[in-house]
């Protein structure tokens, strides 16, 4: 591995790229061998800051297995797409935002496995959990851009929820930015910093260890916090019906509800008004869970940022009042020990 590394990171990383897609006969345009180089090289940097424990050179080698063509495409209603080993991206868009959502793609494509003949992705497992997916997928994407260009991270601003007025998600993501603040309430809550998070997304087994942690401390603190599984199957309807959105746009859900489909083919009634209702019901069972699963230390330390991370003025002050309920208790718990 030692003398691997050497040859991608010392010895010229793009051709030796190029020359493992070209052993296994995969032809890509040349500028997408330049932008793989740079994902490995931010990753490599991103290393040596301290801000992912992430093999570059294990995710160099996975690269021709895991990409087997790209194709630009006009008239995409969305930046790119992955699917089974071959990504297109919208040609449509300039170089710039290129770069950063072929980034977007190029980590779907090296979260992607298949177990038993069905496709998981980072926190997804082919029924739920693309909510969640996207909003890491991004997130790493962007970190990695950033770091690619020598840039510091954007700061956080209060960014429109597509849909949903209501709402506003505090976030430097340029897309995605509700999923991202979801899924820093499911770090915060969990202990973890967003890097391991991130890095958690390249697992193989990312959604089963995301969900073992989840459901321990369910089982903790007891029955008053929501199972791992009915979080995601929330989230994902909230990400289908924002799918669906940008596909036949959002007026079209701002009615009654209408048909729509789940990745396994099972049909239900949604609209924005069941999006907004499930979103808030899931932000509501994540405090529960950030104070139920914590100390009041803690929760006192990050409840900031878990205000900062909820998306509207109610959910932040029904966190504040909670937070300064619980503080009462720990004070009566406090004197009674006296």
């Amino acid at each position: 591995m030692a003398e691997t590394n050497e040859r991608l990171i010392n010895r010229g990383l793009y051709n030796e790229i190029k020359t493992m897609f070209e052993e296994k006969n995969r032809t890509i345009p040349d500028k997408y061998y330049v932008l793989m180089t740079e994902y490995i090289e931010a990753v490599q940097k991103l290393r040596d800051f301290g801000g992912t424990d992430l093999d570059p050179v294990e995710l160099a080698m996975m690269l021709p297995d895991k990409v087997h063509s790209i194709v630009e495409m006009s008239g995409l209603y969305v930046y790119g797409i992955t699917d089974q080993n071959k990504i297109t991206m919208n040609a449509n868009i300039d170089e710039d935002k290129k770069k950063l959502y072929f980034f977007h793609e190029l980590t779907h494509a090296l979260q992607t496995w298949e177990k038993g003949g069905v496709e998981y992705c980072s926190f997804s497992n082919g029924e739920n959990g693309m909510f969640l997916t996207e909003g890491a997928t991004q997130y790493t994407a962007e970190v990695l851009y950033n770091v690619s260009e020598g840039k510091e991270l954007p700061p956080k601003t209060l960014k429109a929820v597509r849909g949903q007025p209501n709402h506003q998600a505090y976030s430097f993501l340029s897309e995605y930015p509700l999923n991202g603040s979801i899924l820093e309430l499911f770090a915060i809550t969990l202990r973890m910093n967003m890097g391991e998070m991130l890095d958690l997304g390249f697992h193989k087994d990312a959604r089963r260890i995301l969900q073992e942690k989840w459901d321990s401390n369910v089982m903790l603190s007891g029955n008053n916090v929501a199972s791992f599984e009915e979080l995601m199957q929330k989230l994902e309807t909230v990400y289908e019906i924002d799918k669906t959105g940008l596909s036949v746009g959002f007026q079209a859900l701002a009615g009654e509800p209408v048909p729509l489909r789940r990745p396994n083919g099972t049909r239900y009634y949604g609209n924005l008004a069941l999006q907004d209702k499930l979103l808030t019901q899931t932000e509501q069972e994540l405090s529960v869970a950030f104070i139920e699963f914590n100390d009041y230390d803690y929760v006192k330390q990050r409840q900031h940022d878990v205000e900062f991370a909820l998306t509207t003025p109610k959910l932040k002050t029904n966190m504040r009042m909670a937070v300064s309920a619980l503080g009462n208790i720990n004070n009566i718990d406090k004197t009674a020990s006296r």
